[in-house]
């Protein structure tokens, strides 16, 4: 779901957060998953893995690309907290990164 507010302006003014609309762009699992690592990973909150798991059912997997993000410190992995962040160094390589953890959350 995307959120968005209404574009006649007088209702927008009268309008709270709370009172957003939603709307449904078709998107299906994975391009939601792609979004939503593609705009975590360059926060310093990083991605939280447990809300990817309540949403879609996966899980990390420590595939040798993570694990080589970790071991070069260009990965954190948070197990606690359930979150993967990236170094600061690392936010312009924010696709790549992208792509590699898609590719380790598995079923």
């Amino acid at each position: 779901m995307r959120w968005f507010y209404d574009k006649q302006l007088p209702r927008y003014l009268k309008a709270s957060p709370e009172s957003a609309f939603t709307e449904d762009q078709g998107r299906d699992e994975e391009a939601w998953l792609l979004e939503y690592l593609g705009s975590s990973l360059r926060t310093e909150r990083g991605t939280d893995l447990s809300r990817i798991a309540a949403v879609t059912g996966r899980t990390l997997a420590l595939i040798p690309m993570i694990e080589q993000g970790l071991t070069a410190e260009h990965l954190t992995l948070d197990q606690a907290k359930q979150r993967v962040t990236l170094s600061p160094q690392e936010w312009f390589r924010e696709q790549s990164w992208c792509l590699a953890v898609f590719d380790a959350l598995r079923v």
